[in-house]
């Protein structure tokens, strides 16, 4: 059996800043005893969409062979005739200058599997957000600062993780779209949470991540602590009894709180008293040097 294997695509490392670079195939001969056990794994980068579409044809042909593939590039706009020659495979596609997403490049886009990465992209619309609602894999669009309600709708069809690190508070309507999301939420740029808010996100099918706030309400307690999910609130320092109380009762695989090094006597105590068998944690309390809670009078 004659394997043709293409150890790296054309195009430089992403932490290179080197010329692109295009090394012979190897060619390797395998034992007809393997043919049926051999799978080849190898690692390729691209820098256009040319590199890409090549390299993923070179190995159509090779039914046991895999490939890591990135799709790094700084073009400044997609043609609808370029995201149709990625659609459908597999692979990272980092688009680290794109600023407008149209919403017939976005649904082909929408379709590929792996990582989708938009660097810079600051907005998007309803239309293009509805494209990309066909993710099961990784969408990142931390670039994002503003997403109001119609265009939050689209993105919560996907069943993607969804990270959206860019926004710092959510507008109206907004939380009740992302409440209907399927998968993982990454919203590590909120500084507030709403009761009502959290009520909504509560509702959501997935691991949520919160690890950009710093303070959280009773009520949003209240409402986090009937998450059935993983809930990562990595940025909160301190609690109140009452929702230190509340999040006691939180019924998921995970409650990560690894920053609260301020708790009283009486919040850690509450919060103690979360279930810790099995995947049920409370990351960071048992191994954090105790405080104490200063003195009163002075």
């Amino acid at each position: 059996m004659i394997l043709v294997v293409t150890t790296i695509g054309c195009g430089p490392l992403p932490s290179s800043n080197r010329q692109p670079v295009c090394p012979p195939p190897q060619v390797v001969t395998l034992p007809a005893v393997m043919t049926d056990t051999v799978s080849v794994v190898k690692q390729f980068y691209a820098t256009s969409v040319d590199e890409a579409a090549g390299l993923i044809l070179a190995a159509s042909g090779h039914p046991g062979r895999r490939e890591l593939a990135t799709l790094r590039t700084d073009q400044l706009f997609l043609t609808e005739d370029e995201a149709l020659r990625l659609r459908g495979n597999q692979m990272a596609v980092i688009l680290t200058a794109l600023r407008h997403l149209d919403a017939d490049v976005a649904r082909h886009l929408g379709t590929c599997s792996g990582i989708l990465e938009f660097t810079v992209l600051k907005s998007i619309d309803a239309e293009a957000a509805a494209g990309l609602s066909g993710r099961r894999d990784v969408l990142r669009l931390n670039a994002l600062t503003h997403l109001d309600a119609a265009t939050a709708v689209g993105l919560a069809r996907s069943e993607c993780d969804l990270q959206l690190a860019g926004l710092t508070y959510l507008e109206p309507g907004v939380a009740a779209a992302l409440g209907r999301h399927r998968g993982a939420l990454r919203l590590n740029g909120l500084k507030k949470l709403s009761g009502v808010d959290a009520m909504h996100l509560a509702r959501h099918h997935g691991d949520l991540c919160l690890n950009e706030l710093t303070s959280l309400s009773d009520e949003a307690a209240q409402s986090l602590a009937a998450f059935p999910f993983g809930l990562h609130l990595n940025g909160l320092t301190t609690l109140s009894v009452p929702a230190a109380t509340a999040l006691a009762r939180h019924s998921g695989w995970c409650l990560d709180c690894r920053g609260l090094t301020m708790l009283s006597p009486a919040a850690e105590a509450a919060i103690a008293r979360h279930p810790r068998s099995g995947k049920r944690i409370v990351s960071g309390l048992a191994a954090r040097p105790r405080t104490a809670a200063p003195r009163s009078g002075g």
